[in-house]
């Protein structure tokens, strides 16, 4: 017996019965129709491979039929008896008698091949633990090697960096089942075993032993490579920089105050997921939302999905992210407008808690030596410090200001017509924004949406990718599912050859929204690509990339899952990331694709926002963009005036990323000794951290922030805050915006699927992994002005 929620393999009676429904997860079966991207032409790769059942219609469906005959051959509990077959299935394929495999070495049976199932009760303790007796080991060889160098003929520092290579393997695995397919049964043993292994390599990095032989095989070793030498560099600095290189009593207020930001941070990214505020409205306002929307609103009041929305009717709907998008751009009354926009951008509790958060960091950084968070979160960026950050964003605002308070106006005018009034409110703008970018463009986001079904918009990723740098994506998602790889039955696992059929990495799709999974757009890394050296030649390590999504599939399961060009403009971003890890061509783990320890924040998401440019170039999109229906393209007119849309109001919206940047730099420079204006006449007393952001967007935004009748204003709520990746560089959003419009610019302006530009872009980008210096690259490319933003602002205008 072998179960899969949409694909059933029966031994009943000696025989075996194999097929797959098209039906049960049509998401699924519409990523597997990948295209052969020559115009118009689809071929099925692998659901066609599928056997049917011998005594059942061939139609391709699964339907009540099928259970019916199910219950008759195993029982009215079926399904329960197919998953524990499937237990015990891959425990027989853990072999108890067998040594634990090494996932860094030999791929095993289980998710991302590390030998752990959702089956199997106490897998993921099993594998965390034989990970941790490995690299344990490990770590007494190299503290014997400390004392005696010459034992070994490899240096020091390659062996840690082996050891951190084989635990992240187990480690970054764990982290993506964790954030996509934990459950109540399972998360107390996953976040068991990433603390276990996270503590070990804390115990790693800051032996104090290791610290000083790495220092002086630094300085005295002839035989370390160029990426040796720069993470002996890295790691040096890191054991200096910690706790445990301080005196005692900074060692004692680093390790009370690490502790309270944590849990600060915890607190307030949970009390933004449990928000559940609702506001209430007449039925009839349903039908302003966009089509996506009411069909999900249809799931939501447990109708069917053809079913009419009701009218007249009282109805509750939640102001969670999803709605609250949706809700802001389409509904015409200003009053509901205003209900959702407060309930949804305000979480009271998060006030004090950010507060406290701010202060903490501040304190942090000063133990640390530095004279504050935003100094500590730029160092090793491509600015030296937080004044000078501070300085780049003040020109580009200078610059981009204007233009966006020009286009305010027209918003404002367009209300004043529309509804009567003086000013735009927050929860004006979206609803205006769309309505005025419709009134000036033909464009129909829903019509748009026809040409971009899931499927298609995945073909066009990887068309681009093929195009550009050479490189094949192939479908191995029937390979891994035998392999037990998977661990939902809507994840896509793609292989990326290099034109010598060399496989460089995996990237698995996983795009659909589900009970129990993170929310949002988001690239994990479950392996880091490297190209580790053997005594013979060098053992390419090949990457494991994650691109997460949290698309709402279609409620009809007989229809293929349209995006929005929101939603393919996001795909982009995230695949940008993956290529990133996939083309990584380095020698060392800790040197490796765009996750690593040493990542630079403002350099990573230059490739992300660089791929956001081909999702919205016409001559791009009119090489994969099909009708889900007749297969037919995009009409030219329509395509042009899509990215005529990306100009609308495009100031209004950078001039909003350098104010949120902005604000992100005053909340880190100096939170205690931060002075607050004078609040307005008839304004309670706001929080202090509403009242720097009020004080802020007023300088550089020309919309007015308003105060919040549920306590707190966005900054309650604003996720990037409780990113310790990102508090202090959001600023980063910026660079991105920047460094990519001059590379589009100087490579793909003139065409955008020029592969020799794409091989340039490679070898400045992709290939260095995560340099020491990522500007030597840039300046390759674009030359030493690779900060100046004055192609970016003309991209506004």
């Amino acid at each position: 017996l072998f179960f899969h929620k949409d694909r059933i393999q029966l031994r009943y009676g000696g025989v075996t019965r194999q097929r797959v429904s098209h039906v049960i997860n049509r998401p699924a079966v519409a990523l597997r129709q990948h295209t052969s991207r020559s115009r118009g032409t689809r071929v099925r790769c692998s659901t066609a491979e599928a056997d049917v059942w011998n005594n059942m219609e061939n139609d391709g469906e699964w339907g009540e039929g099928d259970e019916s005959e199910m219950a008759k051959l195993l029982g009215e509990d079926w399904m329960a008896k197919l998953k524990q077959a499937e237990m015990i299935e891959a425990q027989k394929k853990q072999d108890p008698q067998k040594p634990p495999t090494n996932p860094h070495i030999e791929e095993a049976y289980g998710v991302l091949g590390l030998g752990f199932t959702p089956l199997v009760p106490d897998s993921y303790a099993v594998v965390a633990n034989s990970t941790l007796s490995r690299v344990e080991g490990y770590y007494k060889e190299i503290l014997a090697l400390c004392k005696d160098p010459s034992k070994s003929a490899i240096t020091i520092t390659r062996l840690l960096d082996e050891v951190l290579a084989s635990l992240h393997t187990t480690l970054d695995a764990l982290g993506v089942v964790n954030q996509l397919a934990s459950d109540a049964e399972s998360a107390e043993d996953i976040a068991w075993s990433l603390h276990a292994l996270s503590n070990f390599e804390h115990t790693l990095r800051l032996d104090p032993t290791i610290a000083k032989a790495v220092e002086v095989e630094l300085k005295s070793s002839s035989a370390l490579s160029e990426e040796e030498k720069l993470m002996a560099r890295r790691w040096v600095r890191d054991f200096s920089r910690s706790s445990y290189a301080m005196p005692e009593k900074k060692q004692k207020k680093a390790r009370e105050l690490l502790p309270q930001m944590f849990q600060l941070t915890e607190e307030y990214s949970d009390n933004i997921a449990n928000n559940n505020r609702t506001i209430a409205m007449q039925s009839d306002i349903a039908m302003f939302l966009p089509l996506q929307h009411q069909a999900i609103l249809r799931q939501y009041l447990g109708l069917d999905e053809n079913a009419p929305l009701p009218r007249g009717q009282n109805l509750t709907l939640p102001a969670n992210n999803f709605f609250a998008g949706g809700f802001l751009r389409t509904v015409p009354y200003s009053k509901l407008r205003e209900e959702m926009y407060q309930k949804y951008e305000s979480i009271d509790a998060n006030t004090a808690i950010l507060d406290k958060l701010l202060a903490t960091r501040q304190k942090l950084a000063k133990v640390y030596g530095f004279n504050s968070y935003a100094d500590l979160a730029t160092d090793g960026s491509l600015f030296e410090n937080s004044n000078k950050v501070t300085d780049f964003l003040t020109d580009i605002s200078q610059k981009v200001l204007p233009m966006a308070k020009t286009q305010t106006k027209i918003l404002a005018n367009l209300k004043r017509q529309t509804e009567g009034g003086e000013s735009l409110h927050d929860w004006d703008v979206e609803y205006y924004l769309s309505k005025a970018a419709g009134m000036m463009s033909n464009v129909d986001g829903d019509k748009v949406a026809e040409y971009f079904p899931v499927d298609v918009v995945v073909d066009g990723m990887r068309f681009v990718g093929e195009r550009l740098f050479g490189i094949k994506f192939f479908d191995a998602t029937l390979q891994a599912f035998d392999k037990g790889d998977l661990w939902d039955v809507t994840v896509v696992k793609l292989m990326v050859n290099d034109r010598n059929n060399q496989t460089l990495g995996y990237v698995y799709l996983d795009l659909f929204d589900r009970p129990g999974k993170m929310q949002g757009s988001m690239t994990l890394r479950a392996r880091a690509a490297y190209n580790r050296p053997t005594q013979a030649s060098k053992e390419r390590k090949v990457a494991k990339a994650v691109l997460s999504t949290s698309i709402p599939p279609n409620p009809n399961e007989n229809e293929r899952t349209l995006l929005s060009h929101e939603q393919v403009r996001a795909l982009f971003h995230e695949f940008g990331h993956c290529l990133h890890e996939v083309l990584s061509n380095t020698e060392s783990y800790s040197q490796s694709g765009c996750n690593g320890q040493h990542a630079q924040t403002d350099f990573v998401e230059i490739p992300a926002v660089l791929m956001e440019k081909f999702a919205w170039d016409p001559r791009v999109l009119g090489t994969f963009a099909t009708h889900y229906r007749t297969g037919q393209p995009p009409p030219d007119q329509m395509l042009i005036d899509l990215a005529s849309t990306r100009k609308a109001f495009a100031a209004m919206r950078a001039q909003e990323k350098i104010a949120f940047s902005m604000l992100d730099q005053l909340y880190h420079r100096d939170w205690e000794g931060t002075k607050v204006a004078a609040v307005e006449d008839g304004d309670s007393k706001p929080a202090k951290t509403s009242a720097v952001m009020r004080q802020v967007f007023a300088d550089h935004f020309p919309v007015k922030t308003e105060s919040n009748p549920y306590g707190g204003s966005w900054e309650t709520k604003w996720s990037h805050l409780s990113d310790t990746a990102y508090a202090g560089n959001y600023f980063t959003y910026v660079v991105a915006e920047v460094v990519s419009a001059s590379i589009w610019d100087k490579l793909f302006a003139a065409d955008p699927l020029n592969e020799q530009s794409g091989k340039k872009y490679w070898d400045a980008v992709f290939s260095p992994g995560s340099p020491e210096k990522p500007q030597e690259g840039l300046i390759q490319l674009v030359g030493e002005n690779y900060l100046d933003p004055d192609a970016w602002v003309k991209s506004l205008s």
